[in-house]
């Protein structure tokens, strides 16, 4: 036998004991992946913050999964299936061997509500529709009354424009409280609770406007009780000319202004970028 021929039968040889090996491997990660070896135990969600959002989340991993071991999981197809729930912008799926699925989340930010024919919504930041509100949501209403929406998961944003791009920028200044958002022929305006507006205008520079609103409701003169005097509105169309109007003047609240210094006053205090413009009940 030649020497030729001797090679070539050695290395078929071990290529038919490489071949036996590898079927073996893969035959045993086959074994492995039916087994209960890995089978998924825990399924943590980190990042949904709302827990509502966090078991939609555990409940869809549990469905997208069907029992299947972690050996048989491939975390970017559940991933893509988790990114298809309403309150959820992105995902990332993770498995933590030997019995753990790691859910990493990244949410929609609620924003607003909407009141529709069949209830009121929550629209995210996004303009993505995530569900109906609760009587727990405190969000600013649109003004969209019964407008006909696509379902959770739908995309309203150009539907409903700088509306929605106000209640967003509001979310930045909690402390305003602001129950609804509106537009009218003059602009934007943010309706706080107890009545007080705040007119924006357009939607330029919304987080400037809304910060120097803050400013000017904090500064507000108060009554003689210590309170803030009631505001009609505070105007930062224009942000280097603002204008607030107070309901001064009213007997029903005691009238006059209580300045920083104690002394009473019948007029609020003027700044030097403040315009004020009372408005006395009854008179124009």
């Amino acid at each position: 036998m030649s020497r030729a021929t001797l090679r070539g039968r050695v290395l078929a040889r071990q290529l038919a004991l490489v071949g036996v090996a590898a079927a073996s491997a893969a035959g045993g990660y086959v074994a492995l992946r039916a087994t209960s070896a890995f089978s998924v135990d825990r399924i943590t969600v980190s990042g949904a913050g709302d827990p509502a959002v966090a078991d939609d989340v555990r409940a869809a991993t549990a469905a997208a999964i069907a029992g299947r071991g972690l050996l048989a999981v491939d975390p970017a197809t559940v991933a893509r299936s988790l990114a298809l729930l309403p309150a959820v912008t992105a995902v990332r799926v993770d498995r933590a061997f030997p019995h753990e699925l790691r859910i990493a989340v990244v949410p929609e930010v609620p924003a607003a509500t909407v009141t529709t024919a069949a209830g009121r919504v929550v629209i995210a930041v996004s303009g993505r529709v995530i569900g109906p509100a609760t009587s727990m949501t405190r969000l600013p209403a649109l003004d969209a009354v019964g407008a006909t929406l696509p379902g959770a998961g739908g995309d309203v944003g150009a539907m409903l424009g700088d509306q929605l791009v106000l209640a967003a920028a509001l979310l930045r200044y909690p402390r305003l409280h602001a129950t609804g958002v509106g537009e009218t022929e003059d602009g934007l305006v943010a309706r706080l609770g107890g009545g007080t507006e705040v007119r924006l205008g357009d939607a330029a520079s919304l987080v400037a406007k809304l910060g120097l609103a803050v400013e000017i409701l904090q500064g507000r003169p108060t009554r003689v009780d210590g309170t803030p005097e009631p505001t009609r509105y505070v105007d930062v169309s224009v942000p280097e000319h603002p204008v607030v109007r107070l309901l001064v003047g009213d007997a029903a609240t005691g009238g006059g202004v209580q300045r920083p210094n104690g002394k009473i006053s019948g007029q609020p205090p003027v700044g030097s970028s403040l315009v004020v413009d009372l408005f006395v009940p009854g008179v124009r």
